[in-house]
């Protein structure tokens, strides 16, 4: 009974803006619920207005069939108070008929008195058959609405409204994404460091939410894995954001993330990493972890810069690798893409060789040739 005086109180607000605001030629579906999934009530309020209606304008009956679509909508309650059709009340009026899928008859008649009033003509609820989120779906006339031949007023138009399903989210701090270290250091180029988390969901809405992890700075580092679950993340595209969608319908889940330090340079860079929540989720993890991330630049050799330029050129193009000028030792080339993951191992025990890279795609690649006890590294662009 309470649902119903709020209800109700809802339509007398509605009428009072209906009256000014719909003309008198115009008879409007108005929709003035939508239906929140992540709440507790499931329904939707209706109403049909044709604005004030005088006692002089003879209303003695309606009958109005609408539609709606049955794979979202189930017929709810006619609501008659605090409308005109309560004054339509003949045989225990109006009367409200489902039976035929899909359609919605409503009927209201008087062998007495006209009704009159700023109110609308009829309400009704309609319940959510299936809980889906961001769809609208439309509540429309079937037949042109009759109304009783005394009626001094006609509408010209008619406009329909849809009924919309949303999810009012609410934050909660306490899930989210944990990690386990909050200063992580790379000890040299081509080295990784593991690093645990931990993500705590709400289990009905693990389909809305995704991994954010984001290299905020320090270009020194890339991720070189990600794995939730035990499902591994295609690390291919990896750019500095990556966006995951988490699998399974687990609260808890665990993983880890792997760095790799890409260029031999002393930086100190950030890692972040959040929940991302799409529209129809319910609950928002709002808990956020960091990582600050060290990369360490290695001792210079007693080498000189001169005598490690004056070992073989190795140039990469076309998915080509080559060789060109003498040396004394067998020169080895390990080539990374510029997430630090390498692509291909290459021995050369001759001068003048060619080599082609069957994975190599086009882009930026680095080099780390080591010949003769000596390494060094470069970028270049295939």
């Amino acid at each position: 009974m309470k649902r119903y005086l709020i209800l109700l109180a809802v339509l007398a607000a509605a009428s009072r803006w209906t009256s000014v605001a719909t003309a008198d030629d115009t008879l409007r579906i108005r929709s003035l619920r939508t239906i929140d999934v992540c709440g507790s009530e499931k329904s939707a309020l209706l109403s049909i207005d044709l604005g004030e209606i005088y006692f002089a304008d003879s209303l003695m009956s309606f009958d109005i069939t609408l539609s709606y679509d049955t794979t979202y909508l189930i017929p709810g309650t006619l609501l008659s108070n605090g409308t005109l059709s309560a004054q339509l009340s003949w045989m225990d009026g109006p009367i409200m008929n489902a039976v035929v899928p899909g359609e919605l008859r409503i009927f209201g008649a008087s062998i007495m008195t006209p009704a009159k009033g700023a109110l609308p003509l009829v309400a009704f609820t309609a319940d959510a058959k299936r809980l889906v989120c961001g769809i609208e779906t439309p509540i429309t006339l079937v037949y042109p609405a009759d109304f009783n031949p005394e009626f001094r007023r006609s509408f010209s138009t008619w406009k329909a409204d849809t009924v919309r399903f949303v999810a009012r989210q609410r934050d909660q701090a306490g899930l989210g994404i944990s990690i386990e270290q909050d200063r992580v250091k790379l000890d040299s180029l081509g080295g990784t460091v593991s690093i645990p988390m931990q993500i705590t969901t709400a289990p009905k809405d693990n389909q809305y939410y995704e991994l954010v992890v984001v290299r905020g700075s320090g270009s020194a580092f890339g991720i070189d894995s990600l794995i939730v679950q035990g499902i591994a993340t295609d690390m291919t595209a990896a750019t500095d954001t990556i966006v995951v969608s988490l699998p399974g319908n687990d609260s808890v889940m665990t993983g880890k993330i792997v760095l790799r330090q890409l260029a031999n340079d002393s930086t100190v860079g950030t890692l972040n990493m959040s929940i991302r929540t799409a529209a129809c989720a319910c609950v928002r993890p709002t808990k956020t972890d960091a990582i600050t991330v060290e990369t360490t630049r290695a001792a210079t050799s007693n080498v000189s810069d001169k005598d490690i330029d004056d070992d073989p050129a190795i140039i990469v193009a076309n998915g080509l690798l080559q060789i060109q000028g003498d040396h004394e030792y067998p020169t080895d080339v390990d080539v990374y893409d510029v997430y630090g993951r390498m692509i291909e191992h290459v021995r050369f025990e001759h001068p003048n060789q060619m080599r082609r890279l069957t994975t190599l795609l086009p882009g930026p690649v680095i080099l780390v040739i080591t010949t003769g006890g000596r390494t060094k590294r470069e970028m270049q662009w295939n």
